[in-house]
């Protein structure tokens, strides 16, 4: 796939956004043209009205206007896999956007224009069940069936830090902790001797100035607070505010590196 995929991305320059706007004169590229707006995703059809063949285009003007684009199409193979590398391939151009987003964006956009074909869409996550599902489908009309990948962040942060051994959450022992918000998906870089559930209940919502915040521990560690204050420093340039920072998937991969040689404490995900 990635020889694959490097013919299918492009880069897009100044010229041609420009040329892309004349063609297909939309007004939201207009604005991310101008300045107004920071960025904008598309998705255009090789040809009319036919899905077999498609493109994802993202488009940002930041410190400059630029851009990239991936063939795809609805019978391609590796279709997600593929979104996924792309969205990635936009984070790695862009730094202020967060891949998983990236992703979730394209892929709703994919269901959206493959409901408007008469194609059901349901989740991937129910694709074993398609045998047993006649049930839930609604009695209009579709021409087809198709699956939609979609990820949860919190889920997905989480797989980084799957240890084989776990040790309990108890009181008493000093903890780093990682926790993620779920609206823009800053993470939290803390320590606690506390409960990772009560500590999670503890963080106040003025430190977000969110309403009703949506916090889950995504991983923790049995370690001493220096190595939070270590943390801090590593990635002081993407703090937010506060403890909170805005990681990207390298930071997570560096970040179970450097806690490798920490006991993993036990997470339990339906409270936490």
């Amino acid at each position: 796939m990635k020889n694959d995929f490097v013919e299918r991305i492009k880069i897009l320059e100044y010229y041609d956004i420009l040329s892309i706007y004349k063609n297909h004169r939309l007004v939201e590229l207009n604005n991310v043209i101008e300045g107004f707006k920071s960025n904008f995703f598309t998705i255009v059809f090789q040809e009319e009205n036919n899905i077999d063949e498609y493109s994802l285009i993202y488009i940002g003007n930041y410190d400059k206007l630029k851009g990239l684009v991936l063939k795809s199409g609805r019978k391609s193979t590796d279709r997600d896999l593929a979104t996924f590398a792309f969205s990635k391939a936009v984070e790695d151009e862009f730094p202020e956007m967060n891949s998983i987003t990236v992703f979730n964006t394209f892929q709703s956009m994919v269901k959206q224009t493959f409901e408007s074909f008469g194609i059901l869409c349901i989740p991937e996550y129910l694709a074993n069940f398609s045998g047993e599902m006649t049930f839930i489908l609604p009695n209009k009309p579709k021409s087809d069936v198709d699956y939609i990948l979609e990820i949860d962040p919190i889920q997905f942060y989480r797989s980084f830090f799957d240890g084989h051994i776990k040790l309990s959450d108890e009181n008493g022992i000093s903890k780093v902790y990682l926790m993620v918000e779920g609206k823009e998906g800053f993470i939290k870089i803390g320590e606690t001797q506390k409960k990772l559930n009560l500590r999670r209940r503890g963080v106040a919502e003025p430190t977000l100035m969110a309403t009703e915040p949506i916090i889950k521990v995504i991983s923790a560690w049995k370690a001493p607070k220096e190595i939070e204050r270590e943390l801090h420093l590593k990635y002081r340039l993407k703090r937010k505010r506060g403890e909170w920072f805005d990681l990207r998937l390298n930071d997570l991969i560096e970040i179970n590196e450097f806690m490798s040689t920490y006991g993993i404490i036990e997470i339990e995900s339906h409270k936490n």
